[in-house]
């Protein structure tokens, strides 16, 4: 890991401070600087962003099955589909 010396202007520095008071546990600087540089360079294209949560969008009614209990009775759904 490379270590860094930053100079901010009085601007920043007032802004970091705010943002910092605002929070209910305040990070470490590192960590908000780390944040932002990544996020800066993630928009620019220079770093892949981890995978978000995995979602899942569900078929419109005319797209599926039809049915509406799927998620409930998967088992026998699942066992009548495999005789």
């Amino acid at each position: 890991m490379k270590r860094l010396t930053v100079n901010v202007s009085d601007e920043l520095e007032e802004s970091l401070e705010h943002y910092l008071q605002d929070q209910e546990v305040a990070p470490s600087l590192t960590a908000v600087l780390r944040a932002a540089l990544k996020e800066y360079l993630a928009e620019r294209g220079y770093l892949m962003r981890r995978a978000s949560a995995f979602k899942i969008t569900p078929a419109s009614a005319s797209e599926g099955s039809g049915l509406t209990d799927i998620s409930q009775s998967h088992d026998q759904y699942f066992s009548e589909a495999v005789r």
